[in-house]
């Protein structure tokens, strides 16, 4: 009994170490502002891993098929980080003439074999031009005013 506790005591030291391994605060950090520089060149490509999934509206897809695939304008984002899980959670507010979208999105990363974090999976919500009581710049505004 006792050297189940010990086994099962190693586990809960080790398990966390494992799945937190390559992914600090400061690469997951960094791995966001790739993702958001990515996203203001419509170049998200080269951050991607091979087996790389693009959920759009709770509904799979590919990329190439998604508002994510096109450079936008960022006028606003926040990003959330959570170290253990290796994900973030990015809110976009784009105004731009031809395309207005909030846009929540949460992204799963996974190291690559050199270690740095790669994107294995967007899962984004998108609201756009046409959508009931949409209204990005009003969005906007109310986003700025918070403190």
């Amino acid at each position: 009994m006792n050297s189940g506790r010990q086994i099962l005591h190693a586990l809960y030291l080790v398990i966390p170490t494992f799945w937190t391994a390559n992914c600090t605060r400061s690469a997951l950090l960094e791995a966001s502002e790739h993702y958001l520089n990515a996203q203001k060149s419509g170049a998200l490509q080269p951050l991607l891993t091979t087996d790389f999934t693009y959920v759009e509206n709770n509904k799979s897809k590919e990329l190439k098929s998604g508002v994510l695939d096109s450079s936008l304008t960022i006028a606003h984002n926040h990003t959330l980080l959570n170290a253990l899980t290796r994900a973030t959670y990015t809110e976009l507010v784009i105004i731009d003439t031809k395309k207005q979208y909030l846009i929540g999105t949460q992204i799963h990363y996974t190291p690559d074999t050199d270690g740095a974090l790669k994107i294995s999976l967007i899962d984004a919500i998108v609201s756009r031009t046409g959508d009931w009581q949409f209204n990005a710049t009003k969005s906007l505004s109310y986003i700025e005013s918070e403190n």
